[in-house]
């Protein structure tokens, strides 16, 4: 169900959030829909299922064989808290705000979660009765119900040491934040039928 929040033991998020911290985050250059005003990239690293940009199918991301260990203790974690939510992908964002967008490559269904020591870095989630509102800055690609100078109507959650679900294919965004900041999201990859034993 979308907007149920689920606790994060504090053992477990101290764990994943020093794994983390060994993480070799890649610099982004072409995730423009997230990319904060004024950033050249942002810093990610996607594991699982991703997509191929060359042959637009799915693939095994290389570097999920390279952190075994960080990709077994988020599963296990979500096995516990959330055994009914099913994904192919798992997003990992370092250090920036992610400006309101809706995801390209994601089926919808997801789960987003905070680590690291930071003030702010709340996440706002579209809801057609929230209590608050976002003005939508540039057209959001996938996302046809609101325009240019548009209010965007939601609801701002704080996810630091919690796994919030929502609908990745409704705007989103990241509130700015002092700190260290990480989040993961995950979700299923659009083209996920497309994968094989081959790919595996």
């Amino acid at each position: 169900m979308d907007g149920k929040v689920y606790d994060i033991e504090a053992a477990t998020a101290e764990k994943i959030t020093s794994m983390l911290d060994e993480v070799s985050f890649l610099r982004c250059t072409t995730r423009l829909n997230v990319q904060p005003e004024g950033h050249e990239y942002a810093r990610a690293l996607p594991l699982g299922a991703v997509t191929d940009r060359a042959k637009s199918s799915p693939c095994v991301g290389k570097f999920t064989q390279r952190y075994p260990g960080l990709v077994q203790s988020i599963c296990a974690l979500v096995r516990r808290q959330c055994p009914n939510f099913t994904s192919t992908t798992i997003q990992l964002n370092s250090g920036y705000s992610a400006k309101l967008h809706v995801d390209s490559n994601n089926r919808g269904p997801s789960l987003v979660a905070g680590f690291g020591e930071c003030r702010r870095g709340r996440i706002f989630v579209f809801d057609q009765n929230g209590s608050c509102a976002q003005t939508v800055l540039e057209p959001m690609k996938g996302w046809k119900h609101h325009a240019k100078g548009d209010k965007v109507p939601g609801e701002w959650h704080d996810v630091r040491h919690k796994l919030l679900r929502f609908n990745g294919k409704t705007p989103h965004a990241v509130e700015n934040f002092t700190g260290t900041r990480y989040s993961m999201v995950l979700f299923t990859n659009n083209r996920w039928h497309s994968l094989s034993l081959i790919h595996i």
